[in-house]
This record gives structure tokens, sequence and C-alpha cells, in this order.
């Protein structure tokens, strides 16, 4: 089960989006609702720019994945950086 270690995410500060950014979740719709997000992947240009994201618990538990423009991410307060991210890579076991 892939799971993330969370600590000190105390200070809040802004900064441009990049893969590894964590922020704060501001409550959900439907199913689990994670604690936070932390962006995974970005793609196209600009304001138009796609970010995918991965919802965590503060445990660190995955529980669940969305994506937003670039547009709306940039306002929101940074809670923290995850650098595993940037670099992560995963084994797939193809049939």
């Amino acid at each position: 089960m892939m799971k993330f270690t969370m600590q000190n995410l105390s200070q809040e500060r802004h900064a441009e989006p990049k893969v590894g950014n964590v922020y704060q979740s501001r409550g959900g719709r439907r199913g689990e609702t994670p604690d936070y997000w932390i962006i995974v992947g970005m793609s196209g240009s600009g304001g138009s720019t796609s970010i995918s994201m991965i919802g965590v618990k503060a445990t660190g538990a995955v529980v669940s994945a969305t994506k937003y423009y670039r547009h709306a991410v940039e306002k929101w307060p940074l809670a923290g950086f995850c650098p595993d991210v940037v670099n992560a890579t995963y084994n797939v076991e193809m049939f």
C-alpha cells in the first residue's frame, strides 16, 4: 500500500504550483475526504495547465485523486512539500 509520512505541516505560504507541493484539503463531497492534496503531475501550459493530485489522510493513506487547473491551485496556501514525489519510480508488472 502506498503511504506518505506527514510531519511538520503547520506553516502555510504561497508558491508556484509544482510536483511535490502539498496543500490542505478544504472538504469534499463524497467518499473518504482527504486531509491533504499532493501534486503528482502537471501538463499543458499557462493558465490551462492541468494539475493531477492525490488526496491523502493525515495518517498518510492515499484516499482519492483529482485534477484542477493551475489558476485555481496557485491561490491555495502551501502546507508543505514532498520531495519523494518528484523522483518517484514505480515498478509495474505487466500481464
